[in-house]
């Protein structure tokens, strides 16, 4: 399946070659490149960015059976399309939301109520 096959890892790992080039050990997983404990003093800030993006955030194949978020996966591994129109239309609804309310703080200034409808309050 050519949708998913970005979700299988590669074959040659892009952060291995990148830490075997600049010389420098590299720590046990990919999230050590983010935590504190582990030196970034010796790779650059951009080739920790590189890795950073590079990794993998969401793998349909790791979600438990009991989890809320099975029906995406397996939406995820058996219609892929169908998944990141959905992925993408629930990321832009939030992004919309998000402007409006941003909009209303702006205009409003100190009367703004979160998330408040311009309706009188009344049903009818």
């Amino acid at each position: 399946d050519r949708s998913a096959a970005f979700l299988v890892e590669p074959t040659t790992n892009k952060r291995t070659v990148l830490v075997a080039r600049l010389g420098v050990t590299p720590p046990p997983e990919d999230e050590a490149i983010v935590s504190s404990s582990y030196d970034t003093n010796d790779v650059p800030r951009s080739s920790r960015l590189d890795v950073f993006l590079d990794r993998q955030f969401f793998d349909p194949r790791r979600v438990d059976e009991a989890s809320p978020l099975r029906w995406f996966a397996d939406m995820v591994l058996n219609d892929y399309e169908r998944a990141e129109a959905l992925y993408v239309g629930g990321f832009f609804f939030l992004l919309v939301i998000l402007g409006q309310e941003l909009l209303r703080m702006e205009v409003y200034g100190d009367h703004y109520v979160p998330f408040h409808s311009f309706s009188s309050g009344r049903l009818f």
